[in-house]
């Protein structure tokens, strides 16, 4: 069964570059294999793939590093914002 994803392809690759990572980084922090990662990057707009992979993926950019984490928008345009983590 495939559940529609609310983001777009280019919302993870401008994420990905926010947190200056490469598909391989992307890949060992999801638990994704990087060709799934490839054939989803490679998509035009509409992301493709299986929902628990794709899922996997926004998981780990939302996480982020150690310092930053990724916050997707979906109001009117499509972003990403980088966002600095709060330590206490």
């Amino acid at each position: 069964m495939s559940k529609s994803v609310p983001f777009e392809v280019r919302q993870i690759k401008a994420a990905r570059q926010l947190l200056n990572w490469t598909q391989e980084v992307l890949s060992q922090k999801s638990g994704v294999p990087i060709s799934t990662l490839r054939r989803v990057e490679s998509s035009t707009d509409k992301i493709r793939g299986k929902y628990e992979n794709i899922e996997k993926i926004f998981s780990a950019l939302r996480e982020g590093d150690e310092n930053f984490s990724i916050e997707f928008m979906n109001s009117g345009e499509p972003g990403v914002r980088l966002r600095k983590k709060e330590f206490n």
